[in-house]
């Protein structure tokens, strides 16, 4: 009889105390958060390496003038990626900033454009060729003379690298913005 009566009152006990309840909340994937903010926080860096990139390529053709040949094909080639880059990752940056749908199309062909420029780069570097001055003591050649060499087997197998590097990069920040649900839920302005 004991035994039921401290059951009882224990359990009057237990009810008189007020019950916290915990109810387990999901964090929210709507707003600007988690990678979604790293890749804002990248494409901002990658946007001031870029205007970085067009200046110092634009104060070279200043100062020295429009080299010849493939040199002058990659001054061009950068001054003119180096500034589209640039622009692209700073609306890239607001429009994502304002959780806009645009924001999500402007990742795209900011990533496309950074790949396609270190294609270009590749390519055109490809064809460049290299000199250098090569002196000679021997009795009959004395002197020196500028010997030029082109891309060897080395330099190939670089340039498919670095081409299927960039592509690699591209695809593998594309799917971000294509699978993360962060990013459906977010940019739907």
């Amino acid at each position: 009889m004991d035994n039921k009566i401290s059951t009882k009152s224990e359990a009057s006990r237990s009810d008189d105390l007020p019950q916290a309840q915990y109810i387990q909340q999901e964090n929210s994937l709507r707003g600007l958060g988690g990678l979604l903010v790293f890749w804002l926080i990248v494409f901002g860096m990658y946007s001031v390496s870029f205007l970085f990139v067009f200046f110092f390529a634009l104060a070279s053709i200043a100062e020295d003038g429009l080299p010849s040949g493939t040199n002058g094909a990659l001054a061009i080639e950068t001054m003119i990626f180096g500034l589209l880059i640039c622009v692209s990752y700073i609306l890239t940056v607001v429009f994502i900033a304002m959780q806009k749908k645009l924001g999500r199309l402007l990742a795209f062909i900011s990533i496309g454009l950074t790949a396609l420029y270190a294609v270009i780069m590749s390519i055109t570097g490809m064809f460049a060729q290299y000199c250098y001055q090569q002196y000679s003591y021997g009795y009959l050649d004395y002197g020196s003379h500028e010997v030029c060499s082109g891309i060897g087997a080395g330099g190939i197998i670089i340039l498919i690298g670095v081409i299927l590097g960039a592509l690699i990069y591209a695809g593998l920040v594309s799917l971000y913005f294509v699978m993360s649900k962060r990013v459906k839920l977010t940019l739907i302005k």
